[in-house]
């Protein structure tokens, strides 16, 4: 998926969304840390990877730019980002204060897109690998929290839904949640 193709000098150049996408999560999120302390662009990048539509690997790592940056969708449009991949990063985006995990669960399941990008993104922020030693009970705890949410998910999805848009791999772990 190009975002523009340009000449130089006969030579056709695309520039590919994922690419840019990674440019900009990059970007974005320069100086924040996750809970641990790591840069915080690797769990978008983490995200992403466990995706496997192209489309729902460029909004994994758009997928918290908004929500936890100045960046706008607005601002993303003129980076070049196609409207496929805005609807749902607009989707994922979060609206504090102003819905419930339900009704925010209700708005992803409206989207494919959304749809895988939110299970990978539960599924990496599940992962008890992801703490330091010594941390075991707030891992597990973490673990639980969104494996629940896994839960609450599918069952607004579905599960007929949830088969088709996500890997086996994918789908094997939200079943392993329910």
């Amino acid at each position: 998926m190009a975002v523009r193709r340009i000449d130089l000098k006969g030579l056709m150049v695309e520039y590919l969304m994922i690419e840019r996408a990674l440019e900009i999560a990059t970007l974005a999120h320069t100086g924040q840390k996750d809970w641990f302390d790591n840069d915080y662009v690797l769990h978008p990048i983490a995200v992403s990877e466990l995706c496997i539509g192209e489309n729902s690997k460029v909004a994994a790592l758009l997928h918290d730019v908004v929500e936890d940056t100045p960046n706008t969708l607005e601002d993303l449009r003129r980076a070049g980002i196609n409207e496929e991949i805005l609807v749902a990063v607009d989707i994922l985006t979060k609206r504090k204060n102003i819905e419930t995990l339900d009704e925010y669960h209700a708005r992803i399941a409206t989207n494919d897109i959304a749809i895988e990008v939110k299970f990978a993104d539960m599924r990496h922020n599940s992962d008890t690998t992801r703490f330091p030693k010594g941390n075991e009970e707030r891992a597990n705890s973490n673990s639980k929290k969104y494996r629940e949410r896994v839960t609450a998910l599918l069952e607004i999805v579905g599960k007929e839904k949830a088969q088709r848009v996500l890997s086996s791999d994918m789908f094997d772990f939200v079943m392993s949640c329910y």
